[in-house]
């Protein structure tokens, strides 16, 4: 197996006895678009400070392309392209100017980087518009342009879509998209959005309150995501009683608004039907649904508003 682009091992954060990040793992290889979900506060953007070199961590490794990031000059970030959070612009210059600026900072001989970059994102027709005249999509475009001038190896994206509208966020996932196959850029996305994640992710890493839950490609998630049985009826403990004696069914919940959800493989909806019937229960609805990634997300950190 080729060499990580990005390796993070046990990587933490501590704040005054808080534990911003704790104990983290990741691993980013050639061509992924990973997804970093987690709710506001969950410490991605601490951890993503950390890969950039911006903080030091309290513990924990993170290595890029082989090369441990440390204290001091790390030449090996200069493979990376990253935007956090918002990105900043000089307002009175042009788009075209405020890369520029950005392009002698990083010592790219030539101009020709300017219109390949503007050009991918879409921006070219705008490089002539003051920066304080963009959207903020636009803005957040500027700033991907920014952070592939260089032609990096892998993007950092921290909430690229954060406020943004519908078709703006639709930009963006394309954007991304383009990236990653055409110029086989390996981009890290952190969000909270999930259903973009879901639509856009290759691999997936799912962070709470600090802690990685859980790391898994996107397929792979999606695949076990189970098919569940909802049914609503007149006396809910006494069928999720039946279910579980009765038909054996293994993982079988009632919802705080008293429908039941049923998660077990081969469900059989006909005979459920027919047994909670011959018992005297009164089915009002049952059919089958498959989860989202929101509904696994919240299952997975907070047990939703399920009860087992």
């Amino acid at each position: 197996m080729t060499q990580p682009i990005l390796q993070v091992r046990g990587l933490c954060k501590h704040y005054k006895g808080i534990k911003a990040v704790d104990g983290i793992d990741m691993t980013l290889r050639q061509g992924d678009i990973y997804g970093f979900l987690g709710q506001n506060g969950a410490g991605k953007t601490t951890a993503i400070r950390m890969m950039m070199g911006l903080i030091q961590p309290t513990a924990g490794t993170v290595e890029l392309l082989g090369e441990r990031i440390g204290k001091g000059r790390n030449e090996v970030l200069r493979k990376v392209g990253s935007v956090i959070e918002y990105p900043g612009f000089y307002p009175n210059l042009t788009a075209y100017e405020n890369l520029d600026i950005h392009r002698k900072m990083m010592g790219i001989q030539g101009k020709d980087s300017l219109e390949d970059a503007l050009q991918t994102t879409g921006l070219w027709e705008a490089r002539n518009r003051r920066a304080a005249q963009f959207s903020l999509g636009m803005k957040q475009r500027l700033g991907i342009a920014r952070a592939i001038l260089h032609a990096p190896e892998l993007l950092i994206l921290d909430e690229p879509t954060n406020g943004l509208d519908p078709m703006g966020i639709k930009e963006i996932r394309l954007l991304i998209q383009e990236l990653a196959q055409k110029r086989n850029i390996t981009i890290l996305v952190s969000s909270h959005i999930l259903s973009e994640v879901e639509q856009l992710a290759t691999k997936v890493g799912i962070i709470h309150r600090g802690i990685m839950l859980e790391e898994t490609q996107m397929q792979a998630l999606k695949d076990r995501n189970r098919h569940y049985i909802s049914l609503q009826v007149d006396q809910q403990e006494k069928s999720r009683n039946l279910l579980v004696n009765e038909m054996g069914i293994r993982d079988c919940r009632v919802e705080e608004n008293g429908w039941l959800r049923v998660y077990d493989e081969g469900l059989m909806p006909g005979e459920m039907n027919r047994m909670l019937v011959r018992e005297g229960i009164l089915v009002n609805s049952l059919s089958a649904v498959k989860d989202s990634l929101e509904d696994y997300f919240v299952r997975l950190v907070e047990g939703g508003a399920v009860r087992a």
